[in-house]
């Protein structure tokens, strides 16, 4: 579904370059649940953002469902995310002068859904997640938790072929930490194909398969028992 081939990318700050990535190969298949772990600046969130789309590189190749990706203008990479991808951050990087079920609309608006069936479609998502309640709620009168969840929703409503999960619970509790891997977990069971990344090794364990970064370098994959 995803493939990278040799791909490096490096900084250049004060005439200085640094290496991120380092001659990264990856495949992550349809349907897998995949979870990248590393320290902080190893390179993980880089990896991510190149996967994403978010982030360019200097050589390699990287291919979204066949199609190579590494030239594509910015309107086309904007298409391919809008139309294939869902992001979910640390931050939840939701609108705060927007209700919550406008938040969600907001991801089909770029798609040019029609306004009926955008709100049927979210507020079809948010009955699921359980926040039926919250529908014109704004983003600063809900919990962490409750933030987390919407910002799922946001990038599962327009049906995306991968979720990319960027530290989904770092900004969380432990016991709202495993309620919304609970809920990845689910929405991976329904088909869809997640990439995480995290530094958490419980957190991991949701996965599939766990890889590890350091260095820019990937230096072990390892199988994990599925929850």
């Amino acid at each position: 579904m995803i493939q990278l081939k040799k791909v490096f990318k490096s900084y250049t700050s004060d005439k200085q370059s640094t290496n991120v990535l380092k001659d990264i190969s990856l495949t992550i298949n349809e349907g897998e649940f995949v979870a990248v772990m590393g320290a902080s600046g190893s390179g993980k969130s880089t990896l991510l953002n190149i996967m994403g789309l978010l982030d360019n590189f200097e050589e390699g190749e990287l291919l979204l469902e066949e199609q190579e990706c590494r030239r594509l203008s910015e309107t086309e990479r904007a298409e391919l995310r809008n139309k294939k991808m869902g992001f979910v951050f640390q931050s939840f990087h939701l609108i705060p002068n927007k209700t919550v079920i406008k938040n969600i609309e907001l991801a089909l608006y770029y798609l040019k859904v029609k306004k009926k069936e955008r709100r049927d479609r979210a507020l079809k998502i948010l009955e699921q997640l359980g926040l039926g309640d919250k529908t014109d709620q704004f983003p600063n009168n809900l919990s962490g938790g409750q933030k987390q969840r919407v910002a799922i929703g946001r990038a599962i409503v327009t049906q995306p072929s991968i979720i990319f999960a960027d530290e989904p619970t770092g900004a969380l509790d432990s016991k709202t930490s495993l309620e919304i891997m609970e809920l990845l977990k689910e929405i991976h069971h329904q088909g869809k194909t997640i990439f995480m990344i995290t530094h958490d090794i419980n957190i991991a364990a949701y996965a599939d398969r766990v890889i590890h970064i350091k260095d820019g370098q990937l230096f072990t994959e390892a199988d994990t028992i599925t929850n």
